[in-house]
């Protein structure tokens, strides 16, 4: 029998009550880890957390603004109050918007840098003081999309927050490798989520987002959550400053 890949783990979950949230939550409960599940819709992340405490696994919900410097920092000092430790980061919190450039505005442009690329800097930020001063070997994986490595029209602000967020990924593993600390991001491409609802109730779009997908078929939140829990494992121990594209082989033709 293969032991559970993260027994004795804490695993910190930014956006918790979403499609992805919840699926990384379940994997990762189910590889042993101890869950702390933060989200902006507090009715979301409790239900989420309800659901995943089936594993037997311990689960702490938490209303938390990650573009929020006070939320954050109260979200981490609850969850090490609760568990003791935090050994993985994942930065999975975001927003996504379908709209023409020229029609993008400011306001637009700048809460989607602040729920992607400010909200991930707070919470990485306040994870890796608690991870430096506690002396673990700990490990940040942020979401960030195959949007991130090709361009996009009519989703601009999104393309380069999630840009953003891969490019920090590898600069933070070049700084804190040394401290046995591993920075990822995982990209995902076109999955079955609401988020793709205008891709996947569009029949002409569905059809041509599905025949640039080699692989024949839709990603699911359960693929990424697969590829968290081998990153956030020892299976990944050698592994930092890399973007994991989970896509279907989507973008080796675009």
């Amino acid at each position: 029998m293969v032991e559970p890949r993260l027994q004795g783990k804490v695993v910190l979950i930014t956006g918790g009550g979403g499609e992805f949230g919840r699926a990384i939550g379940w994997r990762c409960a189910f590889e042993g880890a101890d869950i702390v599940l933060a989200d902006l819709n507090h009715v979301s992340v409790e239900k989420v957390a309800a659901e995943i405490t089936e594993t037997g696994r311990r689960v702490l919900p938490l209303p938390v603004d990650v573009t929020n410097g006070e939320q954050v920092h109260a979200m981490v000092n609850q969850a090490v109050a609760t568990f003791g430790h935090v050994d993985v980061l994942v930065n999975n919190a975001g927003i996504f918007e379908h709209t023409p450039f020229l029609e993008i505005s400011e306001a637009s442009w700048d809460q989607m840098f602040g729920v992607h690329v400010k909200g991930t800097f707070l919470c990485s930020q306040a994870v890796l003081r608690h991870m430096i001063a506690a002396q673990i070997h700990g490990c940040i994986i942020s979401l960030g999309s195959v949007a991130g490595l090709v361009g996009f029209a009519a989703s601009e602000h999104y393309c380069a927050a999630k840009a953003a967020i891969i490019h920090l990924s590898k600069a933070m593993a070049l700084e804190f490798g040394p401290l046995g600390i591993r920075v990822n991001a995982i990209s995902p491409g076109t999955f079955q989520t609401r988020m793709n609802s205008w891709i996947l109730e569009d029949p002409m779009l569905r059809e041509s987002s599905l025949k640039s997908i080699p692989i024949g078929y839709f990603g699911s939140p359960e693929d990424v959550a697969a590829a968290v829990a081998y990153l956030a494992s020892d299976d990944g121990r050698y592994v930092t400053g890399v973007n994991l594209v989970v896509d279907g082989g989507q973008i080796t033709h675009v």
